[in-house]
């Protein structure tokens, strides 16, 4: 835009000598036939340019139900059946923008006509131009350049409103997307800042569980997912390590290309690299911007990452996050001894429940007795079964009834007992 700025500037200043000499005056009728045939001239290539635009487009897309061709639904033939019927609708209103595209052509031809009757009509004043030249008695001025300048400015001034119009999209566009971005992005946090919250009271809840939560923090995904959509860009493994490094996620990235016409990406890629990898996002920015950057969570049972645990000791800790919900009014675990031995159900289990009884309802399945012996259960349910039918018989741990089918069918249970009289004498 500078460069016709200067030309535009440069130009109007030699038409400025005509001017003052008063050459302009006797050449003003043949500069206004010049200037309405350029401005023609730049309606016409507009037209010519808009036109092949949609031709482009239109190549790509005259038809859709052609993307069924070969498709047979083996369980919703109905379903089909309907959708083949609307993309034919589809197929019969892109053919009449076809036919559209046919007769914008024609009209663009139309304009094609009326513009060599100017350049006719223009021609026919060729003589009547010449005479006037002849009249101009001034040899230090090339009245013939006079003409060629006019010409020259009008299409100079065509070109800046060009480059202004580009200019102010350009600028619209990169506004929006900067807008939509840091809108996402803060949708994206409010979530984040809602699993935090939510991690800081589960932390808070107890001792031997700990979550740790980073926004768009697993970076080893990012970088792997980098990895499959730029594939054949020659990009090695350093230098997508340093596109993590650079960018929080494929957003970034994107606004860095077409914002900043890419100049962080370069910084990391050789020029060639680039090519590719404008290429690659010009294709499928728009599947890019879809991508999320997840999260990284990590969990830690006892000081040490939980996916470093045993099977046992991650069922602990499941168990444990379970029992740490505070907005759960009755929970129900079905046999947590499976997974679990006996020191972790006291040490742990246990303690959880007993912390929790009074603000919450717990049902547990279990043949382990050590859970409602020293988890002071309030009802006790025995199931049995029994040929053709389910024998249940309640009580509770101080019944001595229920003391006998514990010990009797429950594992553990004299121990539980024991341990649960042991605890009850250390109280006294």
């Amino acid at each position: 835009m500078v460069e016709a700025t200067t030309q535009q500037t440069e130009l109007e200043h030699k038409l400025s000598i005509f001017e003052e000499k008063g050459v302009a005056d006797k050449l003003k009728k043949q500069r206004g036939y010049t200037t309405d045939t350029t401005k023609l001239d730049t309606v016409k290539k507009r037209i010519d340019s808009i036109l092949r635009d949609i031709r482009n487009v239109f190549s790509r897309n005259s038809i859709v139900s052609s993307t069924l061709d070969g498709y047979s639904s083996e369980f919703n033939t109905d379903i089909f059946e309907d959708v083949s019927a609307v993309l034919s609708l589809i197929d019969v209103q892109l053919t009449q923008i076809g036919s559209c595209i046919d007769e914008i052509e024609k009209q663009c031809n139309s304009v094609g006509d009326i513009i060599s009757r100017l350049k006719e009509r223009t021609d026919s004043l060729a003589d009547e131009f010449a005479e006037i030249k002849r009249e101009i008695k001034d040899e230090t001025l090339d009245v013939d350049s006079f003409v060629k300048m006019t010409a020259e400015l009008q299409k100079t001034k065509e070109k800046l409103q060009l480059l202004s119009d580009e200019a102010s999209s350009k600028s619209k566009i990169e506004t929006s997307f900067t807008k939509a971005a840091r809108e996402r992005n803060d949708v994206l946090l409010a979530t984040y800042n809602a699993y935090k919250a939510e991690t800081e009271r589960i932390n808070q809840n107890q001792t031997e569980l700990r979550i740790e939560i980073a926004f768009k923090g697993d970076r080893e995904g990012f970088k792997s997912q980098l990895k499959s959509d730029f594939k054949g860009t020659g990009i090695s493994d350093s230098k997508y390590q340093a596109i993590c490094d650079t960018f929080t996620d494929y957003t970034a990235i994107i606004e860095d290309w077409i914002i900043c016409d890419g100049s962080e990406l370069k910084k990391i890629v050789s020029s060639g690299e680039y090519a590719k990898l404008e290429e690659k996002l010009r294709n499928q920015y728009e599947e890019l911007l879809g991508r999320q950057v997840e999260n990284k969570v990590n969990i830690y049972y006892h000081g040490k990452l939980l996916r470093q645990h045993s099977i046992g000791q991650r069922a602990s800790a499941l168990i444990l996050f379970i029992l740490t919900q505070d907005d759960n009014d009755v929970i129900f675990i079905d046999q947590p001894e499976d997974d679990l031995d006996n020191k972790v159900i006291y040490d742990e289990v246990i303690t959880a429940i007993t912390r929790k009884k009074p603000h919450m309802q717990f049902v547990f399945a279990t043949h382990n007795a050590n859970i409602p012996v020293l988890g002071d259960s309030e009802r006790v349910l025995v199931v049995e079964y029994q040929e053709t039918k389910i024998d249940v018989v309640q009580g509770n741990i101080d019944l001595n009834s229920t003391h006998k089918q514990i010990v009797d069918i429950m594992e553990g249970g004299k121990e539980a007992f024991d341990k649960r009289q042991l605890i009850y004498a250390s109280w006294h």
